[in-house]
């Protein structure tokens, strides 16, 4: 999957986002920089895209246990969850993005 990934784009614009560029790869996905379609304050977002079609029945369900525990937790030290879906075997969550980076890099910064 990669930013060129026809099927991510599409897979993005289905649920209202603007793919603009890769900012990560994980275990199990791969992580993207993107961009509400509907709205007008023109946030951006990150989105975690987990591929389910190629993914392990264990990594599909940390995938989705993933977005359940996300949705529940609210503190400001957390990046907060806004939404998650599901279309094409393509698992998405929908996250703030902080552009400051993320607390690994931050710690190897100092």
């Amino acid at each position: 999957m990669s930013i060129g990934d026809t099927k991510t784009k599409c897979f993005l614009q289905q649920h209202n986002y603007k793919l603009l560029k890769k900012v990560g790869v994980g275990n199990y996905g791969h992580a993207f920089l993107v961009e509400s379609m509907v709205s007008k304050d023109q946030l951006r977002y990150v989105c975690k895209v987990v591929d389910l079609q190629n993914a392990t029945t264990s990594a599909a369900t940390q995938a989705s246990g993933e977005a359940q525990l996300l949705s529940s937790l609210q503190d400001f030290a957390i990046v907060k969850y806004c939404e998650s879906f599901i279309s094409h075997n393509r698992l998405g969550i929908i996250m703030e993005y902080c552009d400051g980076g993320d607390f690994s890099s931050k710690v190897k910064r100092m």
